[in-house]
């Protein structure tokens, strides 16, 4: 039976809302949820210290810091519910998909997370459409050095008629790898932009 009674009404409270609002920074989260930054973190302990919260790091690039996420245990999954993540990939591929698409939301673009290319019979990360439908943008996210996977999506994505695709990756190194990849493998890089990861982090 799961340990409820051990949980705080305040701790039941924020494990609920990493269930629903797993891509939060923790300022993000306590001045949404009325707290300030030292009882949330005190909270938060408590529920890592249960084993019922697990710290992700997201790193925002060299000398950018990090936001560091929490990813239910098995033991809260039992009590809450699963979380409430999106795409196939880890938690911190889903935040940056996320980020992105609010991101290019802001913007007054549509955005769909893992859209299916039909003629590709494969995914994209992000589809990202202007409001009039002329321009359509898509959006890969490379968090390791698998360059050879990276610029088949990229290919991938030229192929499925996309006007612009943007691969985005943590670090420069990773993005230098992919350049340097694409370069030997696809004829034409015009439509292709290479940015960091952090460029799409308002905060």
């Amino acid at each position: 039976e799961p340990a409820q009674d051990n949980l705080s009404v305040d701790m039941m409270h924020i494990l609920k809302d990493y269930a629903i609002n797993p891509y939060e920074s923790m300022s993000e989260k306590g001045e949404r949820m009325n707290y300030d930054l030292a009882t949330l973190t005190r909270h938060v302990n408590l529920l890592r210290e249960g084993k019922y919260l697990e710290p992700i790091d997201v790193s925002m690039g060299k000398g950018s810091g990090i936001v560091k996420l929490f990813k239910l245990t098995e033991k809260s999954i039992k009590i809450v519910g699963k979380q409430n993540l999106v795409g196939r990939g880890s938690i911190i591929h889903g935040f940056w998909m996320h980020k992105i698409k609010d991101y290019y939301m802001g913007k007054n673009f549509k955005a769909e997370i893992e859209w299916y290319a039909k003629s590709q019979n494969g995914l994209v990360d992000l589809a990202v459409f202007s409001s009039d439908g002329k321009k359509k943008i898509a959006v890969e996210i490379a968090l390791s050095n698998k360059f050879g996977h990276e610029v088949e999506n990229i290919g991938k994505c030229i192929q499925a008629g996309f006007e612009e695709v943007i691969s985005c990756a943590p670090s420069q190194n990773i993005l230098n790898g992919i350049k340097k990849e694409a370069l030997n493998k696809l004829k034409n890089l015009n439509k292709v932009q290479f940015k960091l990861l952090r460029e799409y982090y308002t905060g």
